[in-house]
């Protein structure tokens, strides 16, 4: 993971699902990039269990009213764009998404809608027309989010599925493919230009243990509960199995 503007005070204090080599990557980098003076430099940040996302410290606002309200934030990190995503929300009033842009060290504004109160992961779309929701262990919504309302929900095939995350692939044409990986396989999913509904591609079966998936190239790799690894190409058309082989462990 890369957090080129960012950087967590305080401890990590779960750490459960990373990596020897990820737990020294994020502490090595965060010490070694302090943030810009205007970027989240007097916030708490907290590492919470999977899927990683971070918990700021609560800032004030002003009501309609004049009064002053507690504005709780909600940070995600988008994988596909290697950015962060920020929900704000205020006891009263709509949630607002922000997206960081680290290249010019600021927060962009999204004036979208967040159809539900509790979001487990949020991730942009390719162009980042469409913000995706997983708002809970089964279930997926997809904003609009130049129109700012909810386009589309779907929720896993089997009723034994749970979600473990989600991921926007990087393809050319007006078509998102959309991939769902849960602990018994994935599910691929196209949503149109239009973003009427997620239609249902394909889906290949395992009992997952783990996961990579590389946007940059849209391989997918699942390992099995009996150590079974599995390569994937995701493409428009499918999931195509490239090898597979097993380790004795």
């Amino acid at each position: 993971f890369r957090f080129p503007f960012f950087r967590a005070h305080g401890d990590l204090t779960d750490r459960r699902g990373l990596g020897e080599h990820e737990r020294m990557e994020i502490e090595k980098k965060s010490s070694a990039n302090p943030p810009p003076n205007n970027i989240l430099t007097n916030s708490h940040v907290q590492l919470c269990k999977e899927p990683i996302s971070w918990k700021v410290n609560e800032s004030s606002g002003s009501a309609a009213d004049g009064t002053s309200v507690n504005i709780h934030h909600q940070v995600y990190y988008d994988t596909l764009h290697q950015e962060l995503i920020r929900l704000s929300r205020a006891p009263t009033g709509p949630a607002h998404v922000s997206i960081s842009d680290h290249r010019n060290s600021r927060w962009v504004e999204c004036d979208c809608g967040i159809p539900d109160p509790q979001v487990v992961r949020m991730k942009f779309s390719t162009h980042k027309e469409f913000l995706a929701l997983q708002v809970n262990q089964r279930e997926v919504k997809v904003v609009d989010v130049a129109r700012g309302r909810l386009i589309a929900a779907r929720s896993c095939r089997s009723h034994k599925s749970r979600i473990t995350n989600i991921y926007w692939c990087r393809i050319e044409g007006p078509e998102q493919l959309f991939l769902f990986l849960t602990n018994t396989g994935a599910e691929l999913y196209t949503l149109k230009a239009q973003g009427s509904s997620l239609k249902h591609i394909k889906t290949v079966q395992h009992q997952t243990r783990y996961h990579w998936f590389v946007n940059s190239s849209n391989f997918l790799l699942v390992v099995d509960l009996k150590h079974i690894f599995s390569l994937y190409h995701v493409k428009p058309k499918g999931l195509t199995r490239l090898c597979k082989f097993e380790l004795n462990c």
